[in-house]
């Protein structure tokens, strides 16, 4: 009795590929937004956080010498004026230098004597989103 060979293919069909790649699609185009809100996200919280924690650093700073300081390097670096640096007790903060914002730009403080508030501290935000807000030491999350 002799075989019959058949024409019998072992990979996929034309079809199942193009099933598959468009399943694989549709996955990526919902995730990929998600990823990013996600990331945006995080991005605005870890600018939150280095406010908060800077924040913390000027309290301590206005505790020990009775005054705030009048740019953000006193907290690394004793002030000039005698009657400060004998109070001070720094550095303030756990580094070496003011760190910048997630996107690279400085952080904006000034001292504002009989505002809302005694002092501003905040991000300018992520110049590239149109959406454009700041993120202020004093915001509440």
């Amino acid at each position: 009795m002799k075989h019959v060979r058949t024409l019998h293919s072992e990979g996929f069909t034309l079809i199942e590929m193009i099933v598959v790649i468009a399943i694989l699609g549709l996955l990526m185009a919902a995730a990929v937004p998600g990823y990013f809100a996600l990331q945006k996200w995080a991005t605005k919280r870890a600018a939150r956080q280095t406010l908060l924690t800077i924040k913390g650093a000027i309290s301590t700073y206005k505790l020990t010498t009775n005054s705030y300081p009048h740019k953000l390097e006193e907290l690394l670096e004793k002030p000039s004026d005698q009657r400060l640096a004998a109070k001070w007790a720094g550095p303030y903060l756990q580094m070496d230098v003011i760190p910048l914002d997630p996107w690279g730009n400085d952080y904006v403080y000034q001292v504002t004597p009989g505002g809302k508030h005694a002092f501003e501290l905040h991000s300018e935000g992520d110049p590239d989103d149109q959406d454009r807000q700041s993120i202020s030491a004093w915001t509440v999350e």
